[in-house]
């Protein structure tokens, strides 16, 4: 493998980015608009006046902090108030508060001069999706932020320069099968949210009644239900979820979220930067889910 390519700079790879972040004032309401307006997992939340980062605001801490102001009675619907009311119901939330409740993405920043193997230990050691970029020579300015998603999409480009590693099977490289967290699709959606949250993970997958694949739901998916319908929504089944998901896509009902033991890393490797998603179900010959690959579990193989 060429470690060569690991040297680069991880400014190269977020040239082109804008950088949404959000203040630590703004209403749940108002940060959850943000992150769909601008069709992004995450941002960081800002103290203007202190200079102070919070944390990073994602989907999982959404969908926490959504499940959190919700008792059951209200998911059953039977008191009619809106995602809006629930929260003044429950006490107004801003994104300060919210930012990192799930734990799962502590702020861990590196500089734009540091090698991609520096953001790569940081995503395969800590598990975080994403990591802070300082500007310049400042201690404490976010000057752009990498995620993983970006790095694979960068390394399907670079696939070539991997070396020898990316033509040999999952099972040759001896890769480890991760228990799958998953619902079946006539779960309703609160309670795959729920098993996310529960679960610190940010994706589930969906399986048909025969135990099969049928598809992926991500924390990010609840962007897709409207606010004035979110807590009615909940109580239905997942798979309206994620039809409506996937009628979104391009040529596309239902990507397809797996691989195979016997799938070379390159072909791998290409999917995720395909689809940019963070991980990809490992099922069997009978499209059983037997295990799970992450882009972090990717990224340490590519270390070793």
């Amino acid at each position: 493998m060429s470690k060569h390519l690991f040297e680069t700079p991880v400014n190269n790879i977020v040239t082109d980015q804008k950088l949404v972040v959000i203040d630590s004032k703004t209403h749940m309401t108002d940060a959850l608009k943000i992150l769909a307006q601008n069709n992004i997992y995450s941002a960081p939340v800002l103290d203007t006046a202190k200079n102070i980062y919070y944390g990073f605001l994602d989907w999982l801490d959404i969908v926490m902090f959504i499940l959190s102001v919700m008792s059951n009675e209200d998911r059953k619907g039977r008191l009619p108030f809106s995602f809006e009311q629930h929260i003044q119901k429950y006490g107004s939330d801003l994104a300060k508060n919210v930012a990192d409740i799930s734990g799962a993405n502590p702020m861990i920043p590196i500089r734009a001069s540091d090698p991609v193997s520096e953001a790569l230990k940081v995503f395969a050691e800590i598990g975080t999706h994403r990591v802070p970029i300082l500007e310049g020579d400042s201690v404490a300015k976010i000057g752009h932020v990498l995620t993983q998603t970006a790095v694979i999409s960068w390394l399907g480009k670079n696939v070539g320069s991997l070396g020898d590693i990316v033509n040999k099977s999952l099972n040759q490289l001896g890769v480890q099968k991760k228990p799958v967290i998953s619902v079946d699709l006539e779960s309703t959606c609160y309670d795959a949210f729920k098993k996310m949250a529960d679960n610190r993970v940010t994706a589930v997958a969906v399986l048909n009644a025969d135990g099969t694949l049928l598809s992926n739901l991500s924390a990010k998916d609840i962007k897709e239900i409207k606010l004035d319908e979110l807590v009615p929504f909940l109580n239905r089944p997942v798979i309206e979820l994620v039809q409506r998901v996937r009628s979104r896509q391009i040529n596309v009902s239902y990507p397809s979220f797996h691989c195979h033991m016997h799938n070379k890393l390159i072909e791998v490797i290409q999917k995720l930067s395909v689809l940019r998603v963070h991980r990809l179900y490992i099922v069997d010959d009978a499209m059983r889910p037997i295990g799970v690959l992450s882009l972090g579990d990717l990224f340490k193989l590519l270390q070793s």
